[in-house]
Protein backbone atom coordinates (compact mmCIF):
# COMPACT_ATOMS: atom_id res chain seq x y z
CA UNK A 1 0.00 0.00 0.00
CA UNK A 2 1.36 3.42 -0.96
CA UNK A 3 2.32 5.84 1.77
CA UNK A 4 0.48 9.20 2.01
CA UNK A 5 3.49 10.98 0.46
CA UNK A 6 3.64 8.53 -2.45
CA UNK A 7 -0.12 8.80 -2.98
CA UNK A 8 0.08 12.62 -3.00
CA UNK A 9 2.98 12.57 -5.45
CA UNK A 10 1.08 10.26 -7.81
CA UNK A 11 -2.05 12.42 -7.54
CA UNK A 12 -0.13 15.61 -8.33
CA UNK A 13 1.59 13.92 -11.27
CA UNK A 14 -1.77 12.78 -12.65
CA UNK A 15 -3.24 16.25 -12.19
CA UNK A 16 -0.30 17.83 -14.00
CA UNK A 17 -0.72 15.46 -16.94
CA UNK A 18 -4.45 16.14 -17.06
CA UNK A 19 -3.97 19.90 -17.05
CA UNK A 20 -1.22 19.67 -19.63
CA UNK A 21 -3.41 17.57 -21.89
CA UNK A 22 -6.30 20.00 -21.48
CA UNK A 23 -4.16 22.98 -22.46
CA UNK A 24 -2.89 21.17 -25.54
CA UNK A 25 -6.39 20.10 -26.58
CA UNK A 26 -7.63 23.70 -26.66
CA UNK A 27 -5.23 26.03 -28.48
CA UNK A 28 -5.09 29.57 -27.16
CA UNK A 29 -5.11 32.14 -29.95
CA UNK A 30 -3.84 35.73 -29.92
CA UNK A 31 -5.03 37.92 -32.80
CA UNK A 32 -2.77 40.88 -33.61
CA UNK A 33 -3.79 43.24 -36.41
CA UNK A 34 -1.58 45.71 -38.26
CA UNK A 35 -4.36 48.19 -39.03
CA UNK A 36 -2.50 49.73 -41.97
CA UNK A 37 -2.94 46.41 -43.81
CA UNK A 38 -6.53 45.55 -42.97
CA UNK A 39 -10.10 46.73 -43.37
CA UNK A 40 -12.67 47.02 -40.57
CA UNK A 41 -15.16 45.22 -42.83
CA UNK A 42 -13.17 41.98 -42.47
CA UNK A 43 -12.84 41.92 -38.67
CA UNK A 44 -15.78 39.54 -38.26
CA UNK A 45 -14.35 37.11 -40.83
CA UNK A 46 -10.94 37.30 -39.17
CA UNK A 47 -12.31 36.46 -35.73
CA UNK A 48 -14.40 33.61 -37.15
CA UNK A 49 -11.25 32.15 -38.70
CA UNK A 50 -9.31 32.63 -35.45
CA UNK A 51 -12.06 30.91 -33.44
CA UNK A 52 -11.81 27.91 -35.78
CA UNK A 53 -8.21 27.46 -34.59
CA UNK A 54 -8.95 27.57 -30.86
CA UNK A 55 -10.02 29.86 -28.03
CA UNK A 56 -9.29 33.51 -28.78
CA UNK A 57 -7.67 34.93 -25.64
CA UNK A 58 -7.04 38.42 -27.03
CA UNK A 59 -7.65 40.41 -30.21
CA UNK A 60 -5.77 43.68 -30.62
CA UNK A 61 -5.53 46.31 -33.35
CA UNK A 62 -2.39 48.43 -33.73
CA UNK A 63 -2.72 51.52 -35.94
CA UNK A 64 -3.50 55.18 -36.17
CA UNK A 65 -7.09 54.04 -36.73
CA UNK A 66 -8.52 57.37 -35.57
CA UNK A 67 -7.15 58.94 -38.76
CA UNK A 68 -7.90 56.25 -41.34
CA UNK A 69 -11.63 55.44 -41.68
CA UNK A 70 -11.78 56.07 -37.93
CA UNK A 71 -15.56 55.80 -37.53
CA UNK A 72 -15.61 52.41 -39.27
CA UNK A 73 -12.81 51.10 -37.06
CA UNK A 74 -14.43 52.35 -33.86
CA UNK A 75 -17.66 50.56 -34.84
CA UNK A 76 -15.76 47.35 -35.64
CA UNK A 77 -13.87 47.45 -32.33
CA UNK A 78 -17.08 47.87 -30.36
CA UNK A 79 -19.01 45.23 -32.29
CA UNK A 80 -16.36 42.51 -32.13
CA UNK A 81 -14.65 43.28 -28.82
CA UNK A 82 -11.25 44.05 -30.34
CA UNK A 83 -8.86 46.11 -28.21
CA UNK A 84 -7.73 49.20 -30.11
CA UNK A 85 -4.11 50.25 -29.53
CA UNK A 86 -4.09 53.79 -30.93
CA UNK A 87 -0.71 55.10 -32.12
CA UNK A 88 -0.63 58.63 -33.50
CA UNK A 89 1.83 59.54 -36.23
CA UNK A 90 4.89 61.40 -35.01
CA UNK A 91 5.81 62.30 -38.57
CA UNK A 92 4.27 61.96 -42.00
CA UNK A 93 3.25 58.38 -42.79
CA UNK A 94 4.89 56.87 -39.67
CA UNK A 95 3.66 55.66 -36.30
CA UNK A 96 4.87 53.28 -33.61
CA UNK A 97 2.19 50.64 -34.20
CA UNK A 98 4.51 48.05 -35.78
CA UNK A 99 6.96 48.11 -32.87
CA UNK A 100 4.12 47.98 -30.34
CA UNK A 101 2.65 44.92 -32.08
CA UNK A 102 6.00 43.11 -31.96
CA UNK A 103 6.44 43.91 -28.25
CA UNK A 104 2.92 42.65 -27.50
CA UNK A 105 3.50 39.38 -29.39
CA UNK A 106 6.75 38.67 -27.54
CA UNK A 107 5.14 39.51 -24.21
CA UNK A 108 2.26 37.12 -24.92
CA UNK A 109 4.46 34.22 -26.00
CA UNK A 110 6.91 34.62 -23.10
CA UNK A 111 4.08 34.78 -20.55
CA UNK A 112 2.61 31.61 -22.13
CA UNK A 113 -0.80 33.21 -22.64
CA UNK A 114 -1.16 31.91 -26.21
CA UNK A 115 0.37 29.17 -28.34
CA UNK A 116 -1.20 30.21 -31.65
CA UNK A 117 -0.90 33.67 -33.23
CA UNK A 118 -2.96 35.18 -36.03
CA UNK A 119 -0.95 38.13 -37.37
CA UNK A 120 -2.53 40.39 -39.99
CA UNK A 121 -0.07 42.41 -42.07
CA UNK A 122 1.39 42.98 -45.52
CA UNK A 123 4.72 44.18 -44.10
CA UNK A 124 7.88 42.11 -44.61
CA UNK A 125 9.25 43.48 -41.33
CA UNK A 126 7.04 40.99 -39.47
CA UNK A 127 8.82 37.99 -41.02
CA UNK A 128 11.40 38.07 -38.22
CA UNK A 129 8.61 38.12 -35.62
CA UNK A 130 6.96 35.07 -37.20
CA UNK A 131 10.28 33.19 -37.11
CA UNK A 132 10.83 34.16 -33.46
CA UNK A 133 7.36 33.03 -32.37
CA UNK A 134 7.78 29.70 -34.14
CA UNK A 135 11.15 29.15 -32.46
CA UNK A 136 9.32 29.61 -29.16
CA UNK A 137 6.99 26.75 -30.10
CA UNK A 138 4.01 28.82 -31.26
CA UNK A 139 2.10 28.33 -34.49
CA UNK A 140 1.77 31.46 -36.61
CA UNK A 141 -1.15 32.06 -38.97
CA UNK A 142 -0.42 34.97 -41.28
CA UNK A 143 -3.20 36.94 -42.96
CA UNK A 144 -2.61 39.49 -45.70
CA UNK A 145 -2.93 40.29 -49.40
CA UNK A 146 -1.86 37.49 -51.72
CA UNK A 147 0.59 39.83 -53.47
CA UNK A 148 2.03 41.11 -50.18
CA UNK A 149 5.37 40.27 -48.59
CA UNK A 150 6.56 36.80 -49.66
CA UNK A 151 9.08 36.83 -46.81
CA UNK A 152 6.28 37.15 -44.26
CA UNK A 153 4.11 34.55 -45.99
CA UNK A 154 6.91 31.97 -46.00
CA UNK A 155 7.79 32.69 -42.37
CA UNK A 156 4.32 31.68 -41.14
CA UNK A 157 3.11 28.19 -40.30
CA UNK A 158 -0.04 28.93 -42.33
CA UNK A 159 -0.83 31.88 -44.59
CA UNK A 160 -4.39 32.93 -45.53
CA UNK A 161 -4.88 35.51 -48.33
CA UNK A 162 -7.39 38.26 -47.59
CA UNK A 163 -9.60 37.18 -50.51
CA UNK A 164 -9.89 33.68 -49.08
CA UNK A 165 -10.59 35.04 -45.61
CA UNK A 166 -13.46 37.18 -46.91
CA UNK A 167 -14.96 34.27 -48.86
CA UNK A 168 -14.98 31.97 -45.82
CA UNK A 169 -17.82 33.92 -44.22
CA UNK A 170 -19.55 35.45 -47.23
CA UNK A 171 -23.25 36.15 -46.72
CA UNK A 172 -25.90 34.08 -48.48
CA UNK A 173 -27.49 35.84 -51.42
CA UNK A 174 -30.76 36.35 -49.54
CA UNK A 175 -28.95 38.40 -46.88
CA UNK A 176 -27.15 40.76 -49.23
CA UNK A 177 -28.11 44.44 -48.96
CA UNK A 178 -29.91 46.08 -51.83
CA UNK A 179 -27.70 48.40 -53.89
CA UNK A 180 -28.24 52.13 -53.20
CA UNK A 181 -29.99 54.21 -55.83
CA UNK A 182 -27.82 56.00 -58.38
CA UNK A 183 -26.83 59.60 -57.59
CA UNK A 184 -28.01 59.11 -53.97
CA UNK A 185 -24.69 59.40 -52.09
CA UNK A 186 -21.75 61.81 -51.96
CA UNK A 187 -18.27 60.92 -53.31
CA UNK A 188 -16.86 60.85 -49.76
CA UNK A 189 -19.29 58.03 -48.90
CA UNK A 190 -17.38 55.73 -51.27
CA UNK A 191 -14.13 56.04 -49.32
CA UNK A 192 -14.56 53.09 -46.97
CA UNK A 193 -15.45 50.56 -49.66
CA UNK A 194 -12.64 51.77 -51.97
CA UNK A 195 -10.06 51.60 -49.17
CA UNK A 196 -11.29 48.12 -48.28
CA UNK A 197 -10.74 46.95 -51.86
CA UNK A 198 -7.29 48.56 -52.03
CA UNK A 199 -6.19 47.00 -48.75
CA UNK A 200 -7.36 43.58 -49.94
CA UNK A 201 -5.37 44.02 -53.15
CA UNK A 202 -2.24 45.15 -51.31
CA UNK A 203 -2.64 48.82 -52.16
CA UNK A 204 -1.30 49.98 -48.81
CA UNK A 205 2.24 49.97 -50.19
CA UNK A 206 1.85 48.87 -53.82
CA UNK A 207 0.34 50.53 -56.88
CA UNK A 208 -2.85 48.82 -58.15
CA UNK A 209 -3.89 49.41 -61.74
CA UNK A 210 -7.32 50.90 -62.21
CA UNK A 211 -8.62 47.87 -64.13
CA UNK A 212 -7.78 45.54 -61.24
CA UNK A 213 -9.43 47.86 -58.73
CA UNK A 214 -12.53 48.14 -60.92
CA UNK A 215 -12.76 44.36 -61.15
CA UNK A 216 -12.35 43.95 -57.39
CA UNK A 217 -15.05 46.52 -56.65
CA UNK A 218 -17.37 44.71 -59.05
CA UNK A 219 -16.94 41.50 -57.04
CA UNK A 220 -18.14 43.15 -53.83
CA UNK A 221 -21.69 42.93 -52.56
CA UNK A 222 -23.59 44.90 -53.59
CA UNK A 223 -21.52 45.47 -56.78
CA UNK A 224 -19.86 48.88 -56.76
CA UNK A 225 -21.26 51.54 -59.09
CA UNK A 226 -19.59 55.00 -59.14
CA UNK A 227 -22.86 56.52 -60.32
CA UNK A 228 -24.28 55.89 -56.85
CA UNK A 229 -21.72 58.47 -55.67
CA UNK A 230 -22.60 61.06 -58.34
CA UNK A 231 -19.69 60.27 -60.67
CA UNK A 232 -19.98 58.45 -63.99
CA UNK A 233 -16.51 56.87 -63.83
CA UNK A 234 -14.34 55.42 -61.07
CA UNK A 235 -11.37 57.61 -62.02
CA UNK A 236 -13.41 60.77 -61.53
CA UNK A 237 -14.60 59.46 -58.17
CA UNK A 238 -11.04 58.70 -57.02
CA UNK A 239 -10.07 62.29 -57.81
CA UNK A 240 -12.46 63.36 -55.05
CA UNK A 241 -10.79 61.26 -52.33
CA UNK A 242 -7.74 62.63 -50.56
CA UNK A 243 -6.99 59.26 -48.96
CA UNK A 244 -5.92 57.74 -52.30
CA UNK A 245 -3.12 58.64 -54.69
CA UNK A 246 -3.52 58.34 -58.47
CA UNK A 247 -0.69 57.98 -61.00
CA UNK A 248 -1.68 58.70 -64.59
CA UNK A 249 1.86 58.86 -66.00
CA UNK A 250 1.78 55.19 -67.05
CA UNK A 251 -0.24 53.75 -69.94
CA UNK A 252 -2.70 52.28 -67.43
CA UNK A 253 -3.68 54.60 -64.54
CA UNK A 254 -2.87 53.15 -61.14
CA UNK A 255 -3.87 53.93 -57.58
CA UNK A 256 -2.78 53.27 -53.99
CA UNK A 257 -3.62 54.46 -50.49
CA UNK A 258 -1.93 57.80 -49.87
CA UNK A 259 0.64 58.09 -47.09
CA UNK A 260 -0.41 61.71 -46.66
CA UNK A 261 -3.28 63.77 -48.01
CA UNK A 262 -2.75 66.54 -50.52
CA UNK A 263 -2.42 69.09 -47.71
CA UNK A 264 0.25 66.99 -45.95
CA UNK A 265 -1.87 65.44 -43.18
CA UNK A 266 -2.44 61.76 -42.42
CA UNK A 267 -5.23 60.38 -44.67
CA UNK A 268 -8.70 60.06 -43.19
CA UNK A 269 -12.32 60.23 -44.31
CA UNK A 270 -12.92 63.13 -46.66
CA UNK A 271 -15.54 65.76 -46.06
CA UNK A 272 -16.23 66.75 -49.64
CA UNK A 273 -19.72 66.78 -51.00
Amino acid sequence: MASPKEWLAQALLGLGKALGGASRSEPRVAVLIDGDSFSPRLVGSLLDYSASIGRVVTAQLYANYAAMTGAAWVAALRTHGVIGMQHFSNKSGRNGADIALVIAALDIVHSNRADHFVIVTSDSDFAALAHRLRRSGAEVHGVGPANGSKAFQQSCSVFVPLDELASRTSKPATDLPAPPARWSLNPADAEEVILTALITLGGTRNWIDLTTLTRKLGEMEPPFDPRVYRRRRLGRLLDELESVEIDRSAKQPRVRIALTTRNGSVPGPTSKS
